[in-house]
């Protein structure tokens, strides 16, 4: 999983959020939970559901709870040619909680087990 500072120096209290795009229906709803819970720890999670058919409980599940900067972290798009559409609001919903000044990781993360030989513990 991620590193909770990475190369980060101690005690500079970086923001740090993970975008997790998903169509909301996991085949191991119990896994999924727990693996939501621990990237909970380590960051603000922000969900996005892809497709006609998300789960938007699974989508509640998987994101961190609303806090003073926003009303929630779960948004849905009926495609992923829609995903421009969110920009805006992915801007107000994470951006208020971070300094103007600050620097800021961008990791992108691409589950495609569907195509590839990898295992989960890999």
């Amino acid at each position: 999983m991620l590193q909770s500072r990475g190369n980060r120096l101690p005690g500079l209290n970086i923001e740090k959020f993970t975008f997790v795009l998903t169509d909301g229906m996991s085949t191991d709803r119990k896994s999924t939970a727990a693996e939501a819970l621990s990237l909970r720890s380590l960051s603000t999670v922000v969900v996005v559901g892809i497709g006609q058919m998300v789960s938007h409980e699974e989508l509640q599940r998987i994101a961190s709870p609303p806090d003073e900067f926003t009303m929630s972290y779960v948004f849905a798009v009926k495609n992923f040619d829609s995903l421009h559409s969110l920009i805006d609001r992915l801007i107000d919903a994470t951006c208020g909680k971070c300094s103007t000044r600050s620097r800021t990781d961008i990791i992108a993360l691409i589950d495609d087990l569907s195509t590839s030989n990898m295992t989960s513990s890999e």
